[in-house]
């Protein structure tokens, strides 16, 4: 890297951890999250070539930073469609596989874990994943239903080569060989464009990221209704899968930083906004974990970094808990005032332009709204633009340039 790229590089993230602990109040930065398909569709890839051709993917990602002049490189915010393919994928659809071209990918939320199965689950997660939910999400691991209890097979690892010598399971490890060689494909064309955008002068805004514990469950195990349901049902052994994942994800986390020499983690927290449940149950079944996992890694140095989903007002006053300066939350929605009044001196407020505006609204009415965030959380030196959820698909190219200009223009 050049000095003068280098040196580049540092000011951008000398100036982002500046926002983070509330003192960049000579300059607000702009600096989109993630994207999914809005550079690739400007490049002319559909969604299914954009999810498998990591080089054209990242490409024209870089594109977009470059021409409109953000203060962080753009993360992708898509999975490699290799990864679901080399497992037959059952919980995801994707463009390419059963979906059109140009759509973009979806999960499938179900009860992968069924509500009477919490106890045999709760008394072995390991065993459970491997020969229950993974089978159950996945067509290539279904021979894994009828594996052996691993525990079952003894100390002694040779004792995999019988248990794995049956074709059926030999197709299993065929099948995760090349899920692995697929991830090894897609890391290192991220990892050659983090370089490129390093060498340009620009850092990422974050690598590793994970979804909360207690979003895990009910993302990927009960599902929204099953996890409502077992709020009443049966609390105690929701809590109790929730807090499963917790001390796993703080060591991940740690690892995951470590290994890729970020510290921003990003979390993405999904159904503890207004409307999915009540503050009561927030403050019981969503809040204890997170703020578990959310301590553990301050007290490590890192920064957590919370992409809050939905309307996140009324869990404010949580959000005011956390270290000053140290957690950063990215909002889609918030009422401005309350969050001012509440976390302005708190934690960095980042996001916030709303996707229908990028996608829908005119190049006034962009610039209109971010001059309303910059004269609200200018002064507080921690302010960060960027649409409610990154950069939506959808956005109109003259709004995006909107949102940049009016940033540096004030």
């Amino acid at each position: 890297m050049g000095a003068n790229k280098s040196s580049t590089y540092q000011t951008r993230t000398n100036q982002l951890q500046k926002a983070f602990n509330l003192e960049s109040r000579d300059r607000v930065l702009v600096a989109p999250f993630s994207d999914h398909f809005f550079s690739t569709r400007r490049a002319g890839l559909s969604n299914k070539i954009a999810m498998q051709d990591h080089q054209k993917r990242f490409q024209a990602i870089k594109s977009t930073v470059l021409e409109y002049g953000f203060d962080l490189a753009l993360q992708s915010g898509i999975y490699p469609s290799q990864w679901f393919q080399a497992l037959e994928a059952k919980h995801y659809q994707w463009p390419g596989g059963d979906l059109p071209d140009d759509k973009t990918f979806q999960f499938i939320e179900k009860e992968y874990l069924l509500a009477d199965e919490y106890d045999q689950f709760l008394a072995n997660p390991t065993d459970f994943s491997f020969r229950v939910l993974w089978p159950r999400m996945t067509a290539k691991l279904e021979p894994l239903a009828a594996f052996p209890p691993l525990f079952s097979l003894g100390p002694d690892p040779i004792f995999l080569g019988p248990a794995f010598s049956y074709p059926e399971n030999l197709q299993v490890l065929k099948s995760l060989v090349e899920l692995a060689e697929a991830a090894a494909e897609s890391d290192q064309a991220e990892r050659q464009y983090i370089q490129e955008m390093r060498e340009l002068g620009y850092p990422v805004s974050y690598q590793a990221n994970f979804t909360p514990p207690f979003d895990i469950v009910a993302d990927f195990l009960r599902g929204l209704k099953g996890t409502m349901l077992d709020m009443y049902r049966v609390p105690d052994k929701l809590l109790a899968a929730v807090n499963l994942y917790v001390q796993p994800q703080i060591e991940a986390a740690i690892a995951w930083a470590e290994a890729v020499e970020n510290p921003r983690i990003v979390f993405w927290l999904h159904k503890g906004a207004a409307g999915f449940m009540s503050d009561e149950h927030y403050q019981k079944f969503y809040w204890p974990s997170l703020k578990r996992v959310v301590l553990a890694l301050v007290e490590k140095g890192l920064t957590p970094i919370l992409h809050v989903q939905g309307d996140y007002t009324p869990r404010l006053p949580y959000l005011a808990e956390l270290p000053r300066g140290k957690v950063p939350i990215h909002y889609d929605r918030v009422d401005r005032q309350q969050a001012l009044e509440i976390m302005g001196d708190r934690q960095c407020f980042w996001g916030g332009v709303s996707s229908a505006l990028l996608a829908t609204g005119t190049e006034e009415q962009v610039k209109d709204d971010v001059k309303e965030l910059i004269d609200l959380f200018g002064p507080t030196g921690g302010l960060i633009v960027d649409g409610s959820v990154g950069i939506p698909d959808e956005t109109k190219p003259e709004n995006l340039k909107a949102m940049v200009e009016a940033v540096r223009d004030n």
